[in-house]
């Protein structure tokens, strides 16, 4: 939550600090940069400051911001998916979409029994893709990728990918990484305008400017984008695991897959990236994750 409130106000804080910085330069120059800026200052704080903008996750109880609605969430997802289906379906998988729908319909109808659900329409696709992974578009649109079909051992291993992309659809993350993305945006639009600005009083040079926005972006990165793609991850594992086990799947089947993913992907080289990883990837460590998963799975609390 906290990197949520940094991110929230990062252009307002950026250019607070550089307009007392530059003031005296500033306020010689034109003043429409200086009414940007401050309407956007009003505007972030009254918006901070709206409560419908903030929603419990099911489950987990954490506070997250989302300026996207409902409504909107399922309209972006109408519009993905219909290029999706505009796809020619092989003959060749119709097989593992019968299969995926079937493990997912207890997990959707234990879904569909918590709070504020009720926008959500799930809707499976099962592509002709090698590689192990699946992803959930905005309204519950949920692609599986061939590979996890010929990876699992069985229907408690595919029910945790599922529940795993079902648990993005309950906790919102789609609306939750739109408006973090936006925010991202607005803020480095913030930090461009501040730096054209800068440059046109000689205040910076090209070099300088180009510096700073590329330390920002870095930073951004860093700070904000990965940690938090890291917490949505790990809160549908913890998510997925609970909705598998009120479904009646073997929960210990999601620390048993992760295992074998852990084995395929380690490496005789050094641990050093796999430390970094904990700082770089957009994911949990899978060696975390598999921890993280038989605890879950044994838990009696969600």
């Amino acid at each position: 939550m906290l990197r949520l409130k940094v991110l929230v106000f990062v252009s307002l804080v950026v250019s607070l600090i550089l307009g007392l910085l530059w003031y005296r330069r500033i306020r010689a120059a034109s003043k429409a940069p200086v009414k940007i800026l401050a309407s956007d200052v009003v505007t972030g704080i009254w918006n901070w400051r709206s409560p419908q903008y903030f929603r419990e996750v099911p489950i987990t109880k954490r506070t997250l911001f989302d300026v996207v609605t409902g409504k909107q969430e399922q309209q972006l997802g109408e519009d993905a998916w219909g290029q999706i289906r505009e796809n020619p379906f092989p003959s060749s998988l119709k097989e593992g979409q019968k299969r995926v729908e079937k493990v997912a319909g207890p997990i959707i109808r234990q879904a569909m029994k918590l709070p504020n659900m009720s926008h959500l329409t799930f809707q499976f696709r099962v592509v002709e893709e090698k590689s192990f992974n699946a992803f959930c578009y905005p309204g519950a649109k949920i692609v599986v990728n061939r590979g996890v079909l010929d990876a699992v051992h069985n229907d408690d291993e595919l029910a945790f990918v599922l529940a795993h992309e079902i648990a993005h659809a309950v906790g919102h993350h789609s609306g939750e990484t739109l408006t973090i993305r936006a925010l991202e945006r607005n803020g480095l639009t913030h930090a461009e305008l501040l730096a054209a600005w800068a440059k046109q009083l000689g205040v910076l040079g090209n070099k300088g400017a180009t510096n700073i926005l590329v330390a920002l972006n870095v930073g951004t990165d860093l700070m904000v984008r990965l940690p938090h793609s890291r917490v949505m991850e790990a809160e549908a594992d913890r998510i997925g695991v609970y909705l598998m086990k009120l479904a009646g799947y073997k929960a210990t089947a999601a620390g048993e897959l992760w295992e074998r993913v852990l084995e395929a992907s380690k490496s005789p080289r050094s641990t050093i990236p796999l430390m970094l990883d904990r700082y770089l990837g957009d994911h949990p460590p899978n060696a975390d994750r598999v921890e993280q998963l038989r605890q879950w799975a044994t838990s009696k609390d969600p």
